[in-house]
């Protein structure tokens, strides 16, 4: 575990925070997003309790108790049932790689997160496809707790009932998809997996094509997304 603290919020009155990243971050001073975080919110005032948690991106973060007196962050684990870790890196992560496929398409102003709570409707066959086509739906015309996110696989076939998964339960079985989760309503992603020159051999990697009003939107040249399709 690496462990990084605050250093301004005991000027506030309040206890500093330790956040703790489980792997190294693949992102240079990746914590610093939620460091500076409770920084401000300390500094305009906020109170933070163990127990209390906070929205961040799609994730659900929980303030704990540390040993050390410092307050502690903890994230959800990808299991159905709810239960925390005390790190961050995944929900640090998942922000920075839905910000920056909004971006490659220019469509950051517009990103829309949904909730890890919240269902995708679902085909059997998609989680076991090399390629899946997600549809968001505007969330004015769906349930509330739904996502908007409807997941099938490519085959011309009967795909059967869809089920409504938590999006949480999808991110255990199908991670690269997480970094779609925030395109906005009214999109559209083909996900290919596959063999890449720079992957092991027999490792597939994720290659998304975001479409809009049935037309594919084409990347920025050098954004995240257009080097997934590289």
């Amino acid at each position: 575990m690496q462990a990084h603290r605050t250093t301004k919020c005991s000027a506030a009155g309040h206890r500093e925070f330790t956040v703790q990243l489980a792997n190294k971050a693949p992102i240079p001073d990746l914590q610093g997003m939620l460091i500076n975080y409770f920084e401000a919110a300390v500094a305009r005032g906020s109170k933070f309790l163990p127990g209390q948690t906070i929205q961040m991106g799609w994730s659900v973060l929980r303030v704990c108790e540390r040993k050390d007196g410092t307050l502690g962050v903890e994230e959800r684990v990808l299991a159905p049932e709810v239960d925390w870790t005390e790190s961050v890196d995944r929900a640090l992560v998942d922000m920075w790689l839905q910000r920056e496929v909004n971006d490659s398409v220019g469509l950051l102003d517009e990103m829309t997160f949904p909730r890890q709570d919240e269902s995708a409707l679902i085909s059997e066959c998609a989680m076991e496809a090399d390629q899946i086509v997600m549809t968001r739906l505007n969330k004015s015309d769906t349930p509330d707790g739904f996502s908007g996110w409807l997941l099938a696989c490519t085959e011309d076939h009967d795909h059967g009932e869809r089920q409504q998964i938590p999006l949480l339960g999808i991110a255990a079985i199908k991670p690269g998809l997480v970094q779609m989760f925030a395109l906005p309503p009214d999109t559209s992603v083909l996900v290919l997996y596959k063999e890449k020159a720079s992957a092991p051999s027999g490792t597939l990697r994720i290659e998304p094509h975001v479409f809009r009003n049935g037309e594919e939107i084409t990347p920025g040249t050098g954004s995240y997304l257009a080097s997934l399709q590289g």
